[in-house]
């Protein structure tokens, strides 16, 4: 539970691992001094406007990065055969501050009503 306690004692295993002869690379995959974002989500409310968790953490997503992390679209140029990724992204300008991406608008994917007519 302790992250950065956990974290100073990999680094000084690794420091103590780069001096034995048979050489290993020894790195941290996940750098732990990142800005960390928690968002709590009424659930009910968004359900009762129907929206689900998803919905919410996708739109703040495609805010605080880009489309292509929650719905990859690729656009093949007909002419030279090469395929390019397609993204969607808010300009960083006007995500500037917590209460810009609190104010992010949030659109869910509704359910399609269906008729019995027939």
């Amino acid at each position: 539970m302790n992250q950065r306690g956990n974290y100073l004692i990999g680094e000084k295993l690794a420091n103590e691992f780069r001096h034995i002869p048979a050489r290993w690379m020894s790195t941290f995959s996940k750098p732990f001094d990142n800005p960390t974002l928690y968002m709590e989500i009424d659930r009910a409310r968004a359900q009762s406007v129907g929206m689900q968790s998803r919905d919410v953490a996708q739109n703040v997503l495609v805010s605080l990065s880009s489309s292509f992390q929650t719905a990859p679209a690729f656009w093949l140029d007909p002419k030279n055969g090469v395929e390019y990724n397609v993204a969607v992204q808010e300009p960083q300008y006007r995500v500037d501050s917590y209460q810009a991406l609190q104010n992010t608008p949030i659109s869910g994917s509704m359910p399609v009503e269906t008729s019995d007519s027939g």
